[in-house]
């Protein structure tokens, strides 16, 4: 009796009376939407009109938008989904409402000490957050000086290594120059 993509008049509960379209069957319910919630409902609770729309394969993709502009094709309008459309337009045009993705989750307070727990929380891992930081340039700043003190230990170690190699061939002058002494005697 009910198919995917029927249009129906929700009889019961909340959204009684408001238009909604099928979108899929399972048992006795039926997943709809439209200018009601997006929801399983009995399918006792809904009154088929005899129309029907095409929905899109995947049932992800039928939006409430979607099928409110269907509805709108078939001439099914409900007056009090347009108002409150248009009341959250004007509100989104006085900046009332804030995007999602920049929106912080609020945390409800359960009692009055708990608003400043919240923001002392949130001071203490702002300050985590520099320390880490500070530690961060301390460790790349100490890498660089114990470079610098390897490269003055190289810097010294070579002359000291010059230092030998002349000594050595000081000895070896005088090795030579004393067996030539001897023969001179």
């Amino acid at each position: 009796m009910f198919k995917p993509g029927m249009v129906c008049l929700k009889t019961a509960g909340r959204d009684a009376g408001k238009y909604c379209v099928v979108l899929t069957i399972k048992d006795n319910y039926a997943l709809i939407e439209g200018y009601t919630r997006r929801r399983k409902c009995n399918i006792k609770h809904l009154e088929p009109l005899g129309m029907s729309i095409t929905l899109p394969k995947n049932i992800d993709q039928a939006t409430k938008e979607f099928v409110v502009a269907e509805l709108k094709k078939l001439g099914l309008v409900d007056k009090d989904y347009e108002r409150a459309l248009k009341t959250v337009e004007k509100l989104k045009a006085k900046g009332v409402f804030r995007d999602k993705s920049k929106r912080e989750k609020s945390v409800k307070p359960v009692r009055r000490g708990a608003v400043k727990k919240v923001k002392v929380e949130e001071q203490k891992k702002k300050q985590d957050k520099k320390e880490k930081k500070e530690e961060k340039k301390q460790g790349e700043k100490q890498k660089e000086i114990k470079a610098m003190e390897k490269q003055d230990k190289q810097e010294q170690v070579k002359p000291a290594k010059e230092n030998e190699d002349v000594e050595k061939e000081l000895k070896k002058e005088l090795k030579q120059e004393k067996p030539e002494d001897k023969q001179k005697q």
